[in-house]
């Protein structure tokens, strides 16, 4: 192994031949360690890189989850049933794939009528929100 060091580094032992034992031993020892630390610290900076350029992909992606939709969702609509004495008591919304941006699930809600379920589909771009109530 130390062979294959040497002759792939080009490193000179005759360079060395004035020195004593312990400061011949010193200098190779640190031509050594500075030729790991250098392969290192490239091996280091291609990590470094790679995790940066996950890093962005994922921040990327600003999509909310169908639990942070569905209460934006309940939001907008309880602001729009305002004093009808309406309240909704769940929507669970799922997406239709992971390319579309059509949401669909349903709501149930207490009434002064009664409890009903209503399907409910919704359209989310990542920045805007718009949904449909439908009878069942």
């Amino acid at each position: 192994m130390i062979a294959e060091l040497v002759q792939h580094y080009k490193f000179n032992f005759e360079e060395y031949a004035d020195y004593g034992c312990e400061e011949k031993y010193r200098k190779i020892t640190k031509f050594f360690f500075d030729v790991i630390l250098k392969k290192k610290r490239k091996l280091m900076k291609k990590y470094l890189i790679l995790f940066c350029a996950i890093f962005v992909i994922a921040a990327c992606d600003t999509r909310l989850s169908n639990s942070d939709l569905a209460s934006q969702v309940i939001s907008g609509l309880e602001e729009g049933y305002a004093g009808m004495g309406i309240n909704i008591e769940s929507l669970m919304l799922t997406r239709e794939s992971s390319e579309s941006n059509i949401y669909t699930g349903t709501m149930e809600t207490t009434e002064p009528g009664g409890s009903f379920t209503y399907i409910v589909k919704v359209t989310y771009d990542g920045e805007n929100i718009t949904w449909i109530v439908e009878a069942p």
